[in-house]
């Protein structure tokens, strides 16, 4: 193809006044691609930042790369990394670098100051008078870059989808696969699972001698995994659930303590402080928490008659009866703080909380007009 056919606006009669530099070989710079890849040798900074044309040649076999460039240091760096890269989109240039080594390469760099539009048609006018498509490293005449239009666009996205849609496949052959992949997923054939047939099958048949903590130390698997298996939310294949099986309402969950403690613990708060059944039962106060508030074992064979746990709690823990709250609120001022503790067998703590509102607060506790004691009541004692 000739240079006028491709209707750039630089003419050939100025695209050969132009050239004549390069015919001439007159270069501001010459570098050796090997010190620019290996020794980080970058353009002088007198000319980095200039426009241009540079061109890669092989001193071997006299083959050329000629391209343009707004600024000489951003274009030569980027070649630069996608040779380090092996991944340089000039496949010819590539190869002959790792075959033939790096030695013979150089660069030639020749500066313009003219528009960036003339400068890439004076790099294609170079790369036609020269042939580097055929007997060089080029692989495009215009390297300019081109916008796809709407309409190009479409017909690409239309040739994808041909080509991405293949044969479709019969409802026979979905369903093969289907039931393959499952098999293959399902049960001992999933390469994650932890647990066999047969472990599933004992779990079922067995899980009312053992609570779940047991079962989950005995096969190494969490409480959810315990669960899905006991309510059939996973393993419910018919050859894996055992004969005349019922999903359990109920499962036990602390091996510590039978119905016969949970009854005790709840018949018996008025008796006993949390520590006690703490220490009775060796399990932690939430625990015991738990079953007093009804958030454990919240189950109708194990709740009382008329259970209520704030009832039996304030009876037994609240040491003040609720008579006199009013009176020592009232007459607080005719004693000090360590005959109150005393009078009532408490500790200061409590007498302070109570007059200071801490604790007691609703209204039919609190005289009219009542006055919190000051700093100076309370110092009577250390005075």
């Amino acid at each position: 193809m000739e240079y006028e056919e491709l209707g750039f606006k630089l003419s050939k009669k100025d695209a050969l006044e132009l050239s004549e530099c390069i015919d001439v070989d007159k270069y501001i710079a010459n570098l050796a691609l090997k010190d620019v890849l290996t020794k980080r040798i970058h353009v002088g900074q007198a000319y980095s930042k200039k426009s241009g044309i540079y061109i890669i040649y092989n001193t071997a076999n006299s083959k050329k790369y000629i391209g343009s460039a707004k600024t000489f240091i951003s274009r030569i760096t980027s070649h630069c990394k996608l040779l380090n890269d092996k991944n340089h989109f000039s496949k010819k240039l590539q190869n002959d670098i790792n075959s033939l080594g790096i030695e013979t390469f150089f660069i030639k760099l020749f500066p313009y100051t003219i528009d960036r539009d003339l400068l890439f048609d004076l790099e294609s006018f170079l790369i036609l008078k020269y042939n580097t498509i055929n007997n060089g490293y080029n692989t495009l005449v215009d390297s300019r870059y081109k916008a796809i239009s709407e309409d190009y666009k479409k017909v690409i996205g239309e040739r994808l989808s041909k080509a991405n849609k293949g044969i479709p496949k019969s409802l026979e052959h979905r369903q093969k696969c289907g039931i393959s992949i499952s098999l293959t997923n399902r049960a001992d054939g999933n390469p994650f699972s932890k647990l066999t047939k047969d472990d599933v099958i004992w779990i079922r048949s067995n899980f009312k001698s053992f609570s779940i903590i047991e079962l989950c130390n005995k096969f190494n698997v969490s409480k959810n995994v315990i669960r899905s298996i006991l309510h059939l939310r996973s393993w419910n294949y018919t050859d894996c659930i055992p004969e005349n099986y019922i999903v359990p309402t109920r499962i036990k969950r602390n091996d510590q303590l039978s119905d016969s403690d949970i009854l005790f613990i709840r018949n018996n708060l008025s008796k006993y402080y949390i520590s006690d059944f703490c220490k009775k039962y060796n399990c932690t106060r939430k625990v015991i928490s738990g079953i007093i508030y009804l958030s454990t074992y919240n189950y109708p064979n194990l709740i009382p008659y008329n259970y209520n746990p704030n009832v039996l709690l304030s009876e037994h823990y609240c040491k003040i009866p609720d008579k006199e709250v009013l009176i020592i609120r009232q007459t607080y001022k005719e004693y000090t703080l360590s005959q109150l503790a005393a009078k009532y067998k408490v500790k200061e703590q409590s007498i302070i909380n109570l007059l200071n509102l801490k604790s007691w607060r609703k209204e039919r506790y609190i005289p009219k007009d009542y006055v919190k004691p000051d700093k100076q009541w309370f110092s009577n004692d250390r005075l």
